[in-house]
């Protein structure tokens, strides 16, 4: 029992700095969203706030308004949001600390990287459930394992449609 108690406390692969500078990478060069729109999503983000920053940028960038922090906190602002996240400050702090604009490709493949194991993780949680629900078909509790993994292994782009900005 014991060991399953420090699983379960394990804290899931995340990596914060990399979420803030790609946010920060973002903010300081707006034309990177066209290469990464395509590799991190909202929810690829571990830290709640900052997938309601990249949200925000989103649907920013999707409207073909500029990228900056005006543009941005106003955006949190209408989502009601921008308390949650930190305020105006958080978001002028995401492009202090950015270590260097022009690698965002490389931070959202850190994001992104971190994400699918935890896709993982999440799967593995429910191919443990199946498994333990003691299922009348075992050829379907397979199946049901399978769709879980193939799920985890797709890229996101592979697994929703996504509007064209």
């Amino acid at each position: 029992m014991g060991t399953n108690t420090s699983k379960s406390l394990r804290t899931p692969p995340q990596n914060i700095d990399a979420e803030k500078a790609l946010l920060g990478a973002i903010i300081l060069k707006p034309d990177v969203m066209h290469d990464i729109s395509v590799i991190v999503y909202p929810e690829s983000f571990y830290a709640d706030k900052h997938s309601a920053i990249f949200s925000a940028i989103s649907q920013t960038f999707s409207k073909g308004d500029p990228i900056d922090i005006v543009s941005i906190t106003t955006k949190l602002k209408e989502m009601n949001q921008l308390e949650r996240v930190g305020g105006a400050a958080y978001v002028t702090e995401l492009i202090e600390t950015v270590p260097a604009a022009g690698n965002a490709a490389y931070y959202a493949d850190q994001v992104q990287a971190k994400a699918s194991l935890r896709g993982l993780i999440h799967a593995a949680d429910d191919i443990a459930e199946i498994g333990y629900s003691d299922p009348e078909s075992v050829d379907e509790a397979m199946d049901q394992a399978e769709k879980k993994i193939f799920t985890a292994t797709q890229s996101p782009s592979a697994q929703k449609f996504r509007p064209i900005g």
